[in-house]
């Protein structure tokens, strides 16, 4: 009789189920030897500041300063009409009559320019600001290598996006070719696009190497 009694007790003292992790993390948090509120304060704080600074390097990733875009816009009208001063080849057999044609092509070349100079200023912005980014990684896992490789979706968009707006200048006015000065920027503009491929994945793969070493 008294061991039955004794059972009843301990089950009573039981709960009818385990807590859930929220009530197990909430007891660990009632359990340490700061202030619960501290906690919470420093959680939260902690939180707003990721989320913040997430944010900003998504913006400085994605947005151009206005500085850098003014530069693109100077880059670009001042480097166009030269480029139609100085080839007389620039209309092929046809002679304009009147001055028109020629402010139409050096105002459609010159926003061309700008835009295209603000796609390669972007993409050595963004090489600058990935090898930053990976030289800030304090922690580099061997077996988890999707984290290392997270740029390369973006550097691979930023070639592929430069690649076609020279194929795309190139069907406008295939005639350019011949000029050197557009075979220069052509050659500049390959090896842009070379480096944005290239570059983000040399400096992680230097970063693997080293912890690969200190592993073994």
């Amino acid at each position: 009789m008294a061991e039955h009694v004794e059972d009843a007790a301990m089950q009573s003292t039981e709960p009818p189920y385990p807590p859930s992790w929220i009530d197990r993390f909430i007891a660990w948090i009632d359990g340490l030897p700061s202030p619960t509120w501290l906690f919470y304060a420093l959680a939260v704080l902690a939180i707003a500041l990721l989320i913040t600074t997430i944010r900003r390097i998504d913006y400085e990733l994605a947005t151009l300063p206005r500085w850098l875009g003014w530069l693109a816009i100077a880059i670009g009208f001042l480097s166009t009409p030269p480029y139609f001063v100085g080839d007389p080849v620039a209309f092929r057999d046809r002679v304009p009559q009147t001055a028109l044609p020629y402010v139409v092509a050096v105002a459609a070349a010159s926003f061309f320019a700008a835009t295209f100079s603000c796609l390669v200023i972007r993409s050595i912005r963004q090489l600058r600001m990935v090898h930053k980014l990976h030289a800030q990684a304090t922690k580099v896992i061997l077996l988890n290598l999707e984290a290392t490789h997270a740029f390369s979706a973006l550097t691979a968009k930023t070639g592929i996006g430069v690649v076609l707006v020279v194929i795309l200048g190139y069907l406008y006015n295939p005639g350019g070719i011949d000029s050197s000065w557009v075979i220069f920027t052509y050659l500049a503009i390959a090896l842009l696009t070379v480096a944005i491929f290239v570059v983000p994945v040399i400096g992680m793969r230097e970063r693997l190497k080293q912890e690969k070493e200190r592993a073994l």
